[in-house]
């Protein structure tokens, strides 16, 4: 324990941030535990695709190699899919198996989100709140894989977030992007 604080307290005082984005201690252990689990999870994954990543990846290399089409096993909008190329694109990602890549960060994003969305009452981190949602059962197996529901929980937390802050117009700007994403966002939604 004293180790984890002496490393936390030189990574605190290496992150010379402007006060108004500077990270607590509570902060800065939460975002590295959550990304030593999301780098254990991506390790161990077998170097195969599992589950529906072979629908979701086949998508991609057809939106890829410029085939519209929506494939039959795909019950989803295919904006996912799209926001996966265009960041393949970006970035040089063409193998499927390149694309887990990309729902690590997409995971550590939303590490970096619950940030934001789960504070006290006096608008302090709630730490608790945050690592129960980010390591909710239903969601952590997926964070590695090439899978909607990720982005789609980001979204639907940003827009929680802004609905807290009475940004109607942000809350259903998320929202929208939401459901794009994965239709059952509407149920989430309507919590």
């Amino acid at each position: 324990r004293h180790y984890l604080e002496l490393c936390t307290c030189n990574l605190y005082n290496l992150l010379a941030l402007p006060n108004k984005f500077q990270m607590t201690h509570i902060q800065i252990k939460y975002i590295l535990a959550t990304l030593a689990t999301l780098l254990f999870l991506y390790l161990m994954l077998p170097p195969i695709l599992v589950m529906d990543e072979l629908a979701h990846t086949t998508q991609i290399t057809m939106l890829i190699n410029g085939e519209e089409k929506q494939l039959s096993n795909i019950t989803t909008f295919i904006f996912i899919h799209k926001l996966y190329v265009l960041f393949g694109q970006t970035f040089g990602l063409s193998e499927p198996l390149d694309f887990r890549m990309l729902s690590f960060v997409f995971a550590g994003i939303l590490a970096v989100a619950l940030m934001f969305v789960c504070k006290n009452q006096d608008q302090s981190f709630n730490w608790m709140v945050a690592s129960q949602l980010f390591f909710l059962p239903i969601a952590l197996p997926y964070y590695p894989l090439v899978y909607t529901d990720i982005l789609a929980l980001i979204m639907l937390y940003l827009a929680y977030h802004q609905f807290q802050l009475k940004q109607h117009w942000g809350a259903a700007l998320f929202a929208t992007a939401a459901v794009l994403i994965r239709q059952p966002s509407l149920v989430w939604l309507g919590f």
